[in-house]
């Protein structure tokens, strides 16, 4: 595991930042991505040109994120609270509910790959869920 930081660990992809701040930056990059492209798809509905121009234009959550920090919680926290964060993320990554969002802003090999991508977000997420289900 990391080091301590006034009660927080250290995430090992960085020195400084602790997890919280990564997920907190994780969690901002995601709304500032989640209203350009909502707001871009309803602006160019007849644009067949799609918004998305990369996978890595996703803010896919950090990697560096261990255990339940993946979710946004402390890895001692209770059960229901890791349940909620969960639920939250597999409500925001569900192949159903992303797909029809990406489905406005990219099309073809590009939506194949991103989805593909999202699958794997899905199953991470399935995977801390039933952790947290044996506690």
């Amino acid at each position: 595991m990391g080091t301590k930081v006034k009660g927080r660990e250290r995430c090992h992809s960085s020195d400084t930042k602790t997890w919280r701040d990564l997920f907190d930056e994780q969690e901002e990059r995601w709304e500032s991505f989640f209203r350009r492209m909502s707001g871009s798809s309803s602006s160019s509905e007849g644009s067949s040109a799609p918004m998305l121009k990369s996978v890595h234009d996703v803010p896919w959550p950090n990697d560096a994120l261990r255990g339940f920090h993946f979710v946004g919680v402390e890895n001692m926290s209770s059960r229901c609270e890791k349940r909620k964060a969960i639920r939250k993320m597999l409500l925001r990554w569900h192949p159903d509910k992303f797909g029809s969002f990406i489905s406005k802003v990219a099309t073809g090999d590009l939506m194949s790959a991103t989805m593909d991508r999202a699958l794997s977000v899905t199953r991470r997420l399935t995977k801390l869920s039933e952790e947290s289900s044996m506690e």
